[in-house]
């Protein structure tokens, strides 16, 4: 029978117990980045919870801002947190006139530039419409995002407002059917209220029927 040499058996022991010491540690900080990764997935969820809650509390700045802080909190964030870096981006002020994004936004809340909902949806509108302006490829990872944004911000304005979406498959629905008759009230849902049947008599001639022309801004 073949036996290994002291000194190879000594090595082998040696660097069995190294591989393992090194496998321990790898699997330590493989914990610990899942850990982390947890952690910080926990803090964020807790974060969005505690801003969904203050959607429908306070006036409306303050709803305002609670809106601002769950768009934020989105992981599409990132495009639309800070200004774009027109240095690094040289054409971009040639494309778009009234550059905006949530620090900017943000700013304004607090110096009190907003009067409410109004202003304030019109400059958040501003930063996804930008985005889609400039990357107007609709593949565009930004062009996707901004789409995105935009379809949340507006369901989470209505909640801010007290509004609830009306059934998009035009289904029924307690909510969806107030809203409706809501909107027909008010003279909305392109629906137009019959008019009485006008008589003429012999002595009135026809009147030419005039189009009121009206001009986007």
């Amino acid at each position: 029978m073949h036996k290994l040499p002291m000194s190879s058996l000594s090595s082998a022991i040696t660097s069995s117990g190294r591989e393992r010491k090194e496998m321990k540690r790898f699997s330590d900080e493989q914990e610990s980045y899942m850990l982390k990764g947890k952690n910080k997935e926990s803090a964020a969820a807790s974060k969005l919870k505690a801003a969904e809650a203050r959607l429908t509390e306070g006036s409306e700045l303050e709803r305002c801002l609670a809106v601002l802080d769950v768009m934020a909190l989105r992981s599409d964030a990132k495009f639309f947190r800070n200004p774009v870096p027109v240095a690094a981006v040289p054409d971009y002020l040639d494309v778009i006139a009234e550059p905006t994004d949530y620090a900017t936004v943000r700013a304004k809340l607090s110096e009190g530039q907003f009067e409410g909902y109004i202003d304030f949806a019109a400059e958040m509108r501003r930063i996804f419409t930008n985005a889609v302006q400039y990357n107007w490829k609709p593949d565009h990872h930004i062009h996707i995002a901004a789409r995105a944004c935009l379809r949340a911000f507006e369901q989470t304005l209505g909640r801010a407002r007290g509004i609830e979406p009306l059934d998009e498959g035009g289904g029924g629905g307690a909510a969806s059917a107030k809203q409706k008759l809501k909107r027909k009230s008010e003279g909305g849902g392109g629906a137009r209220a019959p008019q009485p049947p006008t008589t003429r008599t012999d002595s009135a001639s026809p009147q030419p029927a005039t189009a009121a022309r009206h001009r986007s801004s």
